[in-house]
């Protein structure tokens, strides 16, 4: 499970960008993936759905695109959100699409865009009848 979007870099940039140049609800649907802000509540979840010696770990890996800039926007249209954009008027499209390279801008190293990915992972044990 991801951990909060703000921990989540180019899909934090992607919805800052949703949030000054789209409206509200496309926003919100970007963060669905990274609901699960609370780790008690995560671990309350997997206990609740019968798994014991429940345990989180946390990782955070490093997602590169090392075409850089221009990747990282064309990566935007893998997401649920994407249709929504270009359901949307041309201009408002274009101000979001500058609004996202200004984000995104703030993560390139050496012409690559770089943001870290963290996950919470559970550990868990089922009982088996």
């Amino acid at each position: 499970m991801w951990t909060a979007i703000a921990r989540n870099q180019i899909f934090a940039a992607f919805h800052a960008a949703l949030r000054a140049a789209t409206p509200p609800d496309l926003a919100d649907l970007i963060t669905a993936p990274f609901s699960w802000h609370s780790s008690a509540e995560l671990k309350a979840a997997a206990e609740e759905a019968g798994f014991r010696k429940v345990r989180l770990l946390t990782r955070s890996l490093p997602m590169v695109m090392e075409k850089g800039l221009e990747q990282a926007v064309q990566s935007f249209s893998a997401t649920p959100v994407s249709p929504g954009v270009a359901a949307l008027p041309q201009s408002i499209q274009d101000s979001f699409f500058a609004r996202m390279r200004q984000e995104l801008s703030a993560l390139v190293v050496d012409g690559k865009v770089i943001g870290e990915m963290v996950s919470n992972i559970i550990v868990a044990h089922a009982e088996v009848n």
